[in-house]
Order: structure tokens, then C-alpha cells, then sequence
């Protein structure tokens, strides 16, 4: 199974935001991914670039509006709300390895990847570091 299958199926199984609590915790990060975005964050798009291995994702507010009250425009969200994350190609293997375990497996992996959160506002984005042993946030 590819990188690409693992998300398609985790976001047919569950969708928008347990989709990345679970795509998080199959890293062994699930425990920072509601302290880095509010519940009323959904996602209404994603895509994979297959040669660097990133997936990105626009994020959407519940209320569409921008700071005036007024509805957002297409371009307002595609640059103001926005999810990355970054898979080192080198371990993708190990995150494969790690979707096709058991529930009970996956609690206790010890995944190398660490998550670099950054927040402000309506904006908020994260990248997966694979080479730092803390969180930066």
C-alpha cells in the first residue's frame, strides 16, 4: 500500500479532521493533534506530490467569513487556510508498516517523527521533522 492509498482510505474511512488525528497518531504524534487545531477546522481538499512525498490540504474555519464578517472568497482560502505535512521519503516504508498493524501496535510505536506546529490566528500549518527529538511549537 502506498502513500497515497493510506490517505485516500483514511479520509474515506472517517474524514476531514479524524482523518489527520489518525494519519498523527499512525506517526506516534495522535497526542499533538488537538492541541494544534480547533475541532471546527474540517478539510474541503488535499493532494499527495508524489515525487517529494507531501501531502498538503487547505483548511476551512466552520464559519467561512474572514475578520470583516464577510464570506471568504476561493483565493482567500487557498492562501489563508492551509495544512502541510511532510513525509521524509525515507519513511514512508515504516509509516506503511505501521497502518497495517493492530490498534493496539500502533498505540505503542515508537515513531521517530516529531511535529514543528506553527499557529496564528485563522492560519494554522505543521510540518512532520523527522530530526528533532522535541516539539517546537
Amino acid at each position: 500500500m502506498n502513500i497515497e492509498s493510506i490517505i485516500e482510505n483514511l479520509f474515506a474511512m472517517e474524514g476531514n479532521f479524524f482523518a489527520l488525528q489518525m494519519l498523527l497518531m499512525l506517526l506516534g504524534t495522535a497526542y499533538v493533534a488537538s492541541a494544534c487545531f480547533c475541532e471546527e477546522r474540517t478539510f474541503d481538499s488535499y493532494f499527495c506530490d508524489k515525487e517529494s512525498s507531501v501531502i498538503k490540504a487547505r483548511v476551512i474555519s466552520a464559519e467561512n467569513v474572514n475578520q470583516d464578517g464577510k464570506p471568504l472568497t476561493d483565493q482567500e482560502k487557498e492562501d489563508n487556510f492551509f495544512m502541510r505535512i511532510e513525509i521524509r521519503k525515507q519513511y514512508v516504508m515504516q509509516l506503511q508498516k505501521t497502518f497495517q498493524m493492530g490498534s493496539n501496535e500502533i498505540s505503542k510505536s515508537n515513531s521517530s517523527f516529531q511535529m514543528i506546529a506553527l499557529q496564528s490566528g485563522s492560519v494554522c500549518g505543521f510540518v512532520l521533522d523527522t530530526n528533532t527529538d522535541y516539539l517546537l511549537s
